[in-house]
């Protein structure tokens, strides 16, 4: 099965799905609506067809102020969660990226689907503060409960945390005397 077949068998499966097609990626890649990923997720997992069995990988990317537009990053001021799963039947890969508005970066939990999700929200949440609903355990994972903001949005600030002059406009942590 070749990624023209998977994304065929998606289409045929939700024809109003509107997802767009992100070229110069490895495996296929799709930017689908959040109302859709659920249904699309368990899909891609339980049909006999596709088997995406393994959930690879799940992140964010802050969109918060990229210079231009790319075909791989979300509108200004969003926040995109990306999923990459893979068969390991079929040894295929899928990239679905789901984009969310910042002031209200709000999805579904996957976790009922792929159970190594759970983790992987928790990640999300605590770096980029996207809330997972009907995620069986969403609390911090990394930062101390009483932490405040989350450190991957570009606009976090923190008293150690200082631009360092970059022209990628990298920023570091002050080290400990």
């Amino acid at each position: 099965m070749t990624s023209d077949d998977i994304l065929a068998l998606i289409q045929k499966q939700f024809p109003d799905l509107g997802a767009m097609i992100l070229e110069g990626t490895e495996c296929l890649t799709l930017r689908v609506p959040r109302e859709q990923l659920a249904p699309l997720c368990e899909f891609l997992h339980s049909s006999p067809f596709t088997t995406f069995d393994y959930l690879a990988n799940l992140t964010a990317v802050d969109n918060m102020d990229w210079l231009e537009y790319s075909n791989l990053l979300g509108p200004k001021n969003t926040i995109e969660v990306v999923y990459t799963m893979v068969s390991s039947y079929d040894k295929h890969m899928l990239s679905l990226h789901v984009t969310l508005p910042r002031d209200n970066p709000e999805i579904p939990s996957v976790s009922s689907i792929w159970p190594t999700a759970e983790w992987h929200e928790r990640e999300v949440y605590d770096l980029y503060g996207v809330v997972f609903t009907n995620h069986p355990d969403l609390r911090r994972i990394m930062m101390p409960d009483d932490w405040v903001g989350y450190p991957m949005r570009r606009d976090y600030t923190h008293e150690n945390l200082i631009p360092k002059p970059a022209p990628e406009g990298v920023y570091m942590v002050k080290k400990a005397k």
